[in-house]
């Protein structure tokens, strides 16, 4: 199944870090010109969920002579990846001030309880050896999970090949994933009642699949309630 995803990306070109130079350059001047981004994103196959958290860049220039400046400072990544129940922080290698420094993070969740609502939390981070925190991109949190809805027909027959729906959920006004028309194609009739299957992934207040597979069903049944 195509994979389904969530994406957010953050830039920091710092041409100046007042923190960094003051205790770097000793004086000398902004010499140090950091250019460090960050990527988080959420994914689906449809039975799993999949989270990564990237941090990427270098900080360049020229230390100036005279500055005294210690060649032995290094940076490095640290990221924070919390996919509902598995991940947290992690830490990447040290690596000179001037090297690229490239960290991924990734994490699984096999078979996450479809009706669940889960949080995603992330950040990525860059430290420097002399100064501590150098960058930082805190990514908002999201909830995410997989999302049962039944909806019933209002009309007999399709109109167009198309059955439209209105909300069959006992325990809610308002489910996570409403469905407005369900594809009946050249069928004559449409059923009365319809579910979602598989359940339907989402993240944040966005429904990730625009046409779910919807199958007859019995009757009205549980949906999962939309995230307030």
């Amino acid at each position: 199944m195509k994979s389904i995803a969530m994406r957010l990306l953050c830039l920091q070109l710092l041409t100046a870090f007042p923190a960094a130079v003051s205790a770097v350059a000793q004086g000398c001047g902004s010499w140090m010109k950091p250019s460090y981004s960050a990527y988080s994103s959420v994914t689906s196959d449809g039975t799993n969920a999949y989270s990564s958290v990237l941090v990427e860049g270098t900080t360049t220039g020229t230390i100036p002579l005279g500055c005294g400046v210690s060649s032995g400072i290094h940076h490095y990544p640290r990221v924070y990846n919390q996919l509902g129940p598995v991940g947290g922080w992690s830490t990447g290698s040290e690596v000179p001030w001037n090297s690229y420094i490239s960290y991924e993070d990734d994490q699984t969740v096999d078979d996450p309880v479809a009706g669940v609502n889960y949080d995603y939390e992330s950040t990525g981070d860059v430290y420097c050896t002399v100064v501590g925190l150098f960058a930082t991109f805190p990514f908002p949190t999201l909830n995410w999970g997989f999302a049962y809805t039944f909806t019933a027909s209002t009309t007999l027959a399709p109109v167009g090949g198309y059955c439209p729906q209105t909300n069959a959920c006992y325990n809610t006004k308002q489910p996570m994933c409403p469905v407005s028309a369900v594809w009946e194609g050249n069928s004559p009739n449409c059923y009365l009642y319809y579910e979602s299957v598989p359940p339907i992934f989402y993240v944040g207040n966005t429904c990730m699949v625009p046409a779910p597979v919807m199958l007859p069903a019995g009757g009205p049944g549980e949906c999962t309630p939309k995230v307030q």
